[in-house]
C-alpha cells in the first residue's frame, strides 16, 4: 500500500511538470503566432466603436439661436488637441514659436506670450447641433439580423446599412427610424443642411452612426481628427499605427458637401484666440469635411461575437499570464500538496468532490477562453488576412482543452474509485474474522 501511494506521488509530480512544459508549449505558440500589433490595435479600437450608439435625431440651430431642444444632447464633432505654454513670434511671412515664456529679447522684438490651451471640444459646424440617440449598440442591432438572408428578423424593419459588411440596420416595426441620409448644399449664397430619414434610401444609404470632423490627415481610430505641426500643439503619443484609411473596407464615408476651411472652423469655436494667427493658414491640410461613422462589420460567417471577447483580446498577456499562474500552476500545484496529505477515506472522498468542482470550473474557463480567442482569430483572419494565427488556434483549442479534460476526467475516476472502496469496507465490518 505504501508502495503504491509512493507511486501516484510520482505520478502527480511528473504530470505536475510535464503539464507546466506544455502549458508553456501553448503559450509559445499563441504568442508566437499573434497577428502585428498594429492589426490588434486597430480592431480592439473599432471594437469599442460597437458600444457607440448611432444618433436617432439630429436637430440644428443657428449661431444666434440661444435655446437648447429639450431632451436632446449638444453634439461634437471632434476635439481640437491644445496648445502647451510659449512664445508666440509669427511675423507676416511665417510660423515662429518657441516653447516656455518669451525672453526680454522677443518681448521687445514684438513676440507675445502664449499660455497653455486645454483641449476644446468642436461644437459649431457651420450650425449647431443637438441629437437623440437610438439605444442600442452593433452586437444587440446584429443580433436583429437573419445571417442566411441578411434581413431583419421578424418583428423587425429595415433603415439603411448597419455596418461594412451590409447587414441592414433592423428598428422594431412600431419605432422610428434612424436618419439614414445627412448632407449639405448650398443656393443663392447660403447653406442648408438636409438630415431624416427616407424609405426611397433604405437599400442604397447607410443608417448614420455618429458623424466626425477630420481634415487630409485625419486618424478616426485615434481621434487625431486635425493635422497641426507647430511647436506648441499638444500630441496623442499612444496612437495607433494603423489607421482607417489603410483598410479596404473604411469605417466612414464622406457627408457630400460638407468641406470648410479650418479658418472658420477654429474661429466659429473659439480657438487660436490669443494667437496672432493661425497657425498654417494655407495647404491642403487647411481643409476639413465631414464624415460620418460605420460600424466595423463582422463577416456573415461570425454566427456570434461578445464583448469579452474584445476585452480578452485587448488584454491577452494580462490573461495569459493570470490563467497560467493562477489555474494553471496554482490549481495544480495546490492539488499535489493535497495529495500528499491525504489520509482518512471518509474526508477524502469528500475533500475530493470539492476538487470535482474546481476542475469543472476550471475546465469551463479553460473552454470559454480558447473558444473566445477563436473567435477572435476568425475575426481577425478576414480583417487583416493573417491566416496563421486563425489555423494554429484551430490546433492550440484543442489542445488546452484536451488537457483540461483529461485532468477533469482522471480526477472524477478517482472519485468513483473512492466512493467504490468506501462501500467495500463498510460492508467488511459485518464480516466475522474469527470464523
Amino acid at each position: 500500500m505504501y508502495e503504491i501511494k509512493e507511486n501516484l506521488y510520482c505520478f502527480q509530480y511528473m504530470f505536475f511538470y510535464v503539464f507546466i512544459i506544455l502549458s508553456l508549449f501553448y503559450i509559445s505558440i499563441l504568442t508566437h503566432n499573434l497577428p502585428k500589433k498594429k492589426d490588434i490595435d486597430y480592431l480592439i479600437k473599432v471594437m469599442d466603436y460597437w458600444k457607440k450608439k448611432p444618433i436617432w435625431k439630429i436637430r440644428t440651430l443657428n449661431d444666434y439661436s440661444t435655446e437648447e431642444p429639450e431632451d436632446m444632447e449638444k453634439y461634437s464633432f471632434g476635439k481640437w488637441p491644445g496648445s502647451n505654454k510659449g512664445c508666440d513670434c509669427t511675423n507676416d511671412y511665417q510660423d515662429i514659436f518657441f516653447k516656455d515664456s518669451c525672453s526680454k529679447v522677443n518681448l521687445t522684438n514684438g513676440c507675445k506670450d502664449l499660455k497653455e490651451e486645454k483641449p476644446k471640444n468642436i461644437y459649431y459646424y457651420l450650425f449647431k447641433y443637438y441629437v437623440t440617440y437610438y439605444d442600442s449598440d452593433y452586437l444587440t442591432l446584429l443580433s436583429r439580423v437573419n445571417n442566411n438572408d441578411k434581413k431583419c428578423k421578424n418583428g423587425f424593419k429595415k433603415c439603411g446599412a448597419l455596418d461594412t459588411s451590409g447587414h441592414p440596420f433592423c428598428v422594431k416595426e412600431k419605432e422610428e427610424c434612424v436618419i439614414n441620409y445627412f448632407y449639405f448644399s448650398h443656393e443663392d449664397n447660403l447653406i442648408y443642411i438636409n438630415a431624416g430619414f427616407s424609405e426611397k434610401l433604405i437599400d442604397s444609404n447607410i443608417a448614420v452612426n455618429n458623424v466626425f470632423l477630420g481634415d487630409l490627415y485625419k486618424c478616426i481610430v485615434n481621434e487625431k481628427y486635425l493635422y497641426e505641426n507647430y511647436l506648441l500643439i499638444k500630441n496623442n503619443t499612444d496612437e495607433i499605427k494603423k489607421c482607417d484609411s489603410q483598410n479596404t473596407s473604411s469605417i466612414y464615408v464622406v457627408i457630400p458637401e460638407s468641406g470648410l476651411s479650418k479658418n472658420y472652423l477654429y474661429k466659429s469655436n473659439g480657438i487660436y484666440e490669443n494667437f496672432k494667427r493661425i497657425p498654417g493658414e494655407s495647404g491642403s491640410i487647411y481643409y476639413v469635411n465631414l464624415y460620418a461613422m460605420r460600424y466595423f462589420g463582422l463577416n456573415n460567417s461570425n454566427t456570434e461575437y461578445y464583448y469579452f471577447d474584445a476585452f480578452i483580446l485587448k488584454h491577452l498577456k494580462l490573461m495569459l499570464f493570470s490563467i497560467f499562474i493562477f489555474l494553471k500552476v496554482g490549481i495544480q500545484f495546490g492539488y499535489f500538496i493535497y495529495i500528499q496529505k491525504t489520509t482518512e477515506s471518509k474526508k477524502n472522498i469528500k475533500v475530493n468532490i470539492y476538487w470535482f468542482i474546481v476542475f469543472v470550473i476550471y475546465f469551463i474557463l479553460i473552454v470559454g477562453f480558447n473558444n473566445s480567442l477563436y473567435r477572435t482569430a476568425y475575426v481577425i483572419s478576414f480583417e487583416s488576412d493573417y491566416n496563421n494565427f486563425y489555423s494554429k488556434m484551430k490546433d492550440l483549442k484543442f489542445f488546452d482543452e484536451f488537457l483540461a479534460f483529461l485532468i477533469l476526467f482522471v480526477h472524477a475516476f478517482k472519485c468513483i474509485y473512492i466512493y467504490l472502496e468506501i462501500d467495500k469496507k463498510k460492508y467488511s465490518e459485518f464480516i466475522n474474522e474469527d470464523k
